[in-house]
């Protein structure tokens, strides 16, 4: 059967490729429905490429190809630098295949809220002097922004991918987002710098990695169902580790992390709990939270306080070699198997008065040498 191919005059090309009169970081409308508007094919786009202007289809179009650094510099030779006219807006479009946009610089916004794209975007080495977007969109691949320059941000809020996120050695001016996505695969970060908040408050995910990483502002999980394990590994936070209805069915690690201000966790962990080699200089909080698993805290150096609200440990709780200096409180919890405090340091009491707990706490060679009295902590 024949291929009915497009083929678009001038004057409708401008009314698809038009200029849209929105802000990039405006999030699709509830009108943005893509596919449902014309089509538009690779010759039309490489057409407004040769003349130097941006691509911008119009909410609804359907580009009837992939879109590559061929189309958007068609006459350039590999190894000599693509740069584009930005902004680049496929918001509310459908693309019939990948966006590879590798190694191109984009002037300005780099825009694909609400789009559906029939393949993967890959943005490796891409460097955007604005904002990357690709909030509400439908991937049916996977996402890959590694090595990608963004002076404005990255947002991915509530987009939809079937494969993995892979988000390394990133450069972000401001913040990175993706709260409430869901995707079928892990989501790593890694070898990155984040000068704002990082929000990686899946909807649902696979795993969640982040290993190298500087976030100046928070770094948060919220409201995220992890199907497997949660580990972040040698990461520094300027401001806080905040979770909220967690919902992490492995084991979740905090390991050779600085923390500017506080841990909190608050939701359910299926697993272990273990916080190694970390330093904060605010609290440690368990906010209503159940750990099934150990919950161990090892050469933890706390400024404030460990602090249990409400929270459920069923297989004991092990703090060992640490230095707390505002002590422990174990509020009205429920700790399951032994509470065992070894080789730590406190600068105020250890609180069990209100807990519910399986045995007495177990004490080994802690400074002071009785924690839990009242006189603890008192030069």
């Amino acid at each position: 059967m024949p291929v009915c191919r497009s083929v678009v005059p001038a004057v409708l090309l401008v009314a698809l490729l038009a200029p849209v009169a929105v802000l990039a970081q405006d999030a699709p409308s509830a009108a943005c429905e893509p596919g449902t508007g014309p089509s538009v094919d690779r010759e039309d786009v490489l057409a407004l490429s040769r003349q130097g202007s941006p691509v911008e289809l119009a909410p609804g179009a359907t580009l009837l190809a992939s879109l590559d650094r061929q189309t958007l510099c068609p006459d350039l030779p590999d190894g000599i630098p693509c740069v584009v006219p930005g902004p680049v807006r496929l918001a509310c479009a459908r693309i019939a295949g990948d966006v590879d946009l590798e190694g191109i610089v984009v002037r300005g916004d780099l825009v694909l809220d609400g789009a559906e794209l029939e393949g993967s975007l890959h943005l490796a080495g891409v460097q955007v002097l604005g904002a990357v977007r690709f909030a509400g969109a439908e991937i049916a691949g996977d996402v890959d922004l590694d090595d990608v320059l963004a002076a404005r941000g990255i947002v991915g809020d509530d987009a939809g991918v079937r494969e993995g996120l892979s988000l390394r050695h990133l450069r972000v001016v401001g913040d990175l987002s993706v709260s409430g996505c869901e995707t079928g695969g892990a989501l790593s970060l890694m070898d990155s710098l984040v000068t704002g908040e990082a929000d990686l408050s899946l909807d649902r995910g696979a795993s969640v990695v982040v290993t190298n990483v500087a976030v100046l502002e928070d770094l948060v999980l919220e409201s995220t169902r992890i199907d497997e394990d949660v580990r972040l590994e040698r990461v520094g936070i300027g401001g806080s580790l905040d979770t909220d209805e967690l919902d992490v069915r492995g084991d979740m690690a905090v390991l050779g992390a600085q923390v500017g201000e506080d841990i909190s966790i608050a939701g359910k962990i299926r697993g272990g709990f273990r916080v190694a080699d970390t330093s904060l200089e605010g609290d440690l909080e368990f906010m209503e939270a159940t750990v099934k698993g150990p919950v161990e805290l090892q050469d933890v150096r706390a400024e404030g306080e460990v602090y249990l609200d409400e929270t459920r440990l069923e297989r004991g709780l092990r703090v060992v070699d640490s230095s707390i200096e505002e002590g422990i409180d174990l509020g009205e919890s429920r700790i399951g198997g032994e509470v065992v405090l070894s080789g730590t340091r406190f600068g105020a009491p250890v609180d069990a008065s209100e807990a519910k707990l399986d045995t007495a706490p177990r004490v080994v060679a802690c400074t002071p040498p009785d924690p839990l009295s009242d006189d603890a902590g008192e030069e």
